[in-house]
């Protein structure tokens, strides 16, 4: 079973945070901030708990977007860490499901 038959099998067709926290294997600043500023799509309901409804499809169409390294799912460098060194200007996409970035 791959991992999109998984999150079909395991997950409702409306996600949560925390869903996609675990499903892509990164922290939920960082889910948070990805919902916010579009880079997965979703529904924000104003809400302080359960803000965010993504559908499975929109976390699938993401996901595809990596698999091509897609400029457009590319995030800061050192957004995400405490290293100051860093600079903030060069970009790598979230590898999906890996937890980490591609370098």
């Amino acid at each position: 079973m791959n991992q999109r038959e998984k999150i079909r099998a395991e997950y409702s067709d409306i996600l949560s945070l925390a869903d996609i926290t675990r499903i892509l294997k990164i922290s939920k600043r960082k889910a948070s901030w990805m919902l916010q500023n579009g880079y997965i799509e979703s529904k924000n309901s104003g809400k302080k708990t359960r803000q965010y409804k993504i559908k499975k499809e929109a976390l699938f169409e993401y996901m595809d977007k990596v698999e091509r390294n897609d400029p457009s799912v590319q995030i800061p460098l050192g957004l995400f860490n405490t290293n100051t060194e860093k600079e903030k200007t060069n970009y790598v996409p979230i590898a999906a499901g890996f937890g980490h970035t591609l370098a």
